[in-house]
């Protein structure tokens, strides 16, 4: 019996210990935002929700400038009345000539902090992101708008997965570079409108949503992809057009996209690859009358969406390696087929931009939809 006394005494004490904080008195950071100010010093921003017995709900964007995201945190603190936590972050946006500059700093002391998860998402913004986090959103704060803006996108296989931790895999492998969405604002409006192609930690350039499916269909699986295909007319037989087309090229849109692709180290002295590409799709709509009613005519369509993406793809891959960036990861293929000592990322550097890439995409049509 003295025991069991000791024991719950001993376990209201520790309860006594524990720092309680009243819910009126926390200001939940949702979103933060991280901007290049002229002097080189960094401009913070944070949406907070506070809540208030007299409110529902009150949401708050405050701002300080630092050197470091810790010291505008605390700025921040000393200028709001609510003790401000971090464990309801659902995104970090940094303003694109931040991104230009790095952001590593950021990135390293956001996986440093316990009450901050590694599955936050993480973007840039072509606009400034203290612009962004201050745009009003009519139905939820803008740190959940956000990442249930990315979120969506993710899951519709629109773009690339981007949390912190995937981020912070990618910069410290030195065979593949990081990626992110790039956000835009336009007509008051927030878009995830392409894709920030990162070289280590620095934007070095963008591609738009259409190319950044090509990213995809070789670093991940599509299971219900969509994209639009454009074919020259020329390419087509007059078998396959039906009465004379309006314009030059012939919009094909493709979904239910299910895909794999293998990725091969051919040549390690050049380094040359190959990548075989197999996809299964549906096609739901042709902006010309094509007619595929037999097989000979199917397969024959299916090698023109073959070539119309092989080259979409080739122009793709060509820009990565003029940015001297490789967010797919031929480098990790590399090291992993090379024997001996590691890949330095000094080393990838001087060789992707001269790799060899061969493509070869199969497509197989499993259904036709709507021909306009």
């Amino acid at each position: 019996m003295e025991k069991r006394v000791g024991f719950i005494s001993f376990v209201f004490f520790l309860a006594s210990c524990v720092q309680n904080h009243e819910l009126e008195q926390l200001g939940l950071s949702t979103a933060a935002g991280y901007d290049l100010e002229d002097d080189g010093r960094i401009l913070g921003t944070l949406v907070l929700n506070q809540f208030d017995p007299l409110k529902k709900e009150a949401i708050q964007t405050v701002q300080s400038i630092g050197e470091t995201s810790k010291s505008i945190r605390q700025s921040i603190n000393l200028e709001t009345s609510n003790k401000i936590v971090s464990g309801q972050l659902r995104v970090v946006t940094f303003g694109k000539e931040l991104g230009e500059k790095g952001v590593i700093s950021i990135t390293d002391t956001l996986s440093r902090d316990s009450s901050i998860g590694t599955m936050i998402y993480l973007s840039v913004s072509k606009s400034r992101a203290n612009e962004l986090l201050r745009l009003k959103s009519p139905i939820l704060s803008m740190g959940n708008y956000l990442s249930q803006l990315i979120e969506q996108n993710i899951e519709s296989e629109t773009i690339i997965s981007c949390t912190l931790h995937e981020f912070l895999q990618a910069y410290y492998d030195p065979g593949r570079d990081p990626i992110l969405p790039m956000m835009e604002l336009r007509n008051g409006m927030v878009l995830a409108d392409g894709l920030a192609i990162f070289q280590d930690d620095k934007v070095v350039g963008e591609i738009n949503a259409r190319e950044g499916f090509y990213i995809k269909l070789i670093r991940d699986k599509y299971d219900a992809g969509t994209t639009e295909i454009d074919i020259p007319v020329l390419d087509f037989s007059t078998e396959l057009i039906n009465m004379e087309p309006k314009k030059d090229e012939i919009h094909v849109v493709v979904d239910q996209i299910k895909s794999e692709a293998k990725i091969k180290l051919v040549d390690p002295n050049i380094p040359s690859f190959e990548v075989k590409i197999q996809l299964d799709c549906a096609v739901q709509e042709i902006s010309e009358d094509i007619i595929f009613n037999d097989q000979q005519k199917t397969d024959e369509f299916q090698k023109l969406i073959n070539k119309g993406m092989e080259k979409r793809l080739q122009n793709v891959l060509a820009v990565l390696q003029e940015l001297n960036s490789d967010p797919i990861g031929f480098g990790m293929v590399y090291n992993a087929k090379v024997r001996g000592k590691e890949l330095t990322i000094e080393e990838w550097r001087e060789l992707y931009p001269q790799a060899q890439i061969k493509t070869e995409i199969d497509t197989r049509i499993v259904r036709t939809g709507i021909m306009d």
